[in-house]
Order: structure tokens, then C-alpha cells, then sequence
């Protein structure tokens, strides 16, 4: 009889940077595990963006990449997603300075950001082995402040079972 087992890492960064790259999560799935689930929760990105020049505000996505690490299936491409980040932007006219101020609030949770996979992944050599989460922050247009002020939580979790 096979049991179930949850492995689970967490972070909480701050986000300085539209264009970011996150620090890598880690699972490790011991000998003989076969991986059931993978799922990424408790998520939230809350930024604020200040600038002048309204009409180059511009949205930001987030983009993860779940991969195996260890054994025959090392580099294996497991799950890939590209995720727009919620924005509300409001702008002004300065009519003595002549510029147009803005700020642009980004806000993400699960709903926007999670996931939750199913599969069954095992080592075949019967090592240890990992998978690896890697994600970053971006945005597709250049031209725009890009010193945004916030914080990035995530937790990242795999379920697997042991014969």
C-alpha cells in the first residue's frame, strides 16, 4: 500500500524590478517517489509603478517553468505558463508642468497566478530526484519606469507517493 506525502517551499521577495527574475524553488521527491501533483498557492504580487508619460504605462506578466533535476528525466519540461498581472493605472493631466503623471497598481493572487497539475513522474534509476520551479516578472514594451515597489509571495508544493 502506497502513502501520500506533501513537500512544500515558500518565499516572500521584494519586487523592485518589472523585468525580474525570482529565486528558484526546489522539491526534492525521495528514492522511489512517484510525483502525483504539483501546484503553486498562497501567491500574491502587489506592486506600485510611479511615472510620467501615461501612455507608456504598460502591463506586467509573470512566466513559470516547472522542470525535473536528477535521473533519466533531468531537464524534462513538466508545466509552462505566461501570466498577465492585474493593473489599474490612473493618470493626470498637469497643466503647468505640462506632464502626465501616473501610478499603476498591480495586484495578483491564486486566481491569477496559481496552479494545480496532476501527473506521475518517477526516476527510473531509483535515485533521489527534484523538481524546480523557476519564474520571472516581465513586461513586452520598452520605454516605461520600470522601479516598481512591492513584494512577491508564493508557495510552491508537490505531492508524491512511496510504495
Amino acid at each position: 500500500m502506497s502513502t501520500l506525502h506533501w513537500v512544500e517551499s515558500a518565499i516572500d521577495v521584494g519586487w523592485i524590478d518589472v523585468n525580474q527574475s525570482l529565486p528558484d524553488m526546489v522539491l526534492e521527491i525521495p528514492a522511489g517517489g512517484v510525483l502525483k501533483k504539483f501546484l503553486l498557492s498562497n501567491v500574491y504580487a502587489q506592486g506600485v509603478l510611479n511615472g510620467t508619460g501615461v501612455f507608456t504605462v504598460n502591463t506586467v506578466s509573470m512566466e513559470h517553468q516547472v522542470t525535473i533535476n536528477g535521473g533519466a528525466l533531468t531537464g524534462r519540461r513538466l508545466f509552462f505558463t505566461n501570466r498577465r498581472i492585474p493593473m489599474t493605472a490612473v493618470g493626470f493631466h498637469d497643466m503647468i508642468a505640462l506632464e502626465r503623471p501616473y501610478t499603476a497598481w498591480y495586484v495578483a493572487g491564486d486566481h491569477e497566478l496559481g496552479f494545480n497539475q496532476e501527473c506521475s513522474y518517477s526516476n527510473s534509476d531509483r535515485f533521489e530526484w527534484s523538481i524546480k520551479l523557476e519564474s520571472f516578472t516581465f513586461s513586452v514594451l520598452t520605454g516605461f519606469a520600470t522601479n516598481i515597489h512591492g513584494r512577491i509571495s508564493r508557495g510552491f508544493r508537490a505531492l508524491y507517493s512511496l510504495p
